[in-house]
């Protein structure tokens, strides 16, 4: 892939995202993404590509790669998923295309009325593991 010359800052600010959860004013809109699957070829794009993990470090290693994407992008946030399992009914999807996404149509999900979040068997927050937010604490902050 041809590298591209990169005119953008990034100048991600976290507190946006605050600040609108907040329900107050940024002083600007936050940018921000639902889902994004070009991390690596932009990296790569922008001359940003680390090297490649070895087997023992290929968690951190992608960790790390997914912060320098969302900073040298200039999101103002880091999605980091989460690892926590939470109960849940096995669904049926459609697949977008073989080998591709799979979806849930939205006539089907665990809670849908008051009555389905009442009888939901929440998880215990002491049982939750916390560890990638603190690992992207350390790489980030």
């Amino acid at each position: 892939m041809k590298q591209i010359k990169w005119n953008i800052e990034p100048n991600p600010d976290f507190t946006r995202i605050q600040t609108v959860l907040k329900r107050a004013v940024p002083d600007r809109v936050p940018f921000y993404e639902l889902f994004s699957d070009i991390e690596q070829q932009v990296l790569i794009a922008i001359g940003k590509q680390s090297s490649l993990p070895d087997s023992k470090n290929e968690q951190q290693h992608k960790l790390n790669r997914h912060i320098k994407y969302m900073f040298n992008v200039g999101y103002d946030y880091i999605n980091i998923g989460r690892n926590w399992d939470f109960p849940k009914t096995k669904h049926l999807g459609t697949q977008s295309f073989p080998g591709g996404r799979t979806y849930v149509t939205s006539h089907v999900c665990e809670i849908s009325n008051r009555k389905d979040f009442e009888k939901y068997q929440w998880p215990n927050i002491e049982n939750l593991d916390f560890s990638r937010f603190e690992d992207v604490e350390k790489i980030a902050l």
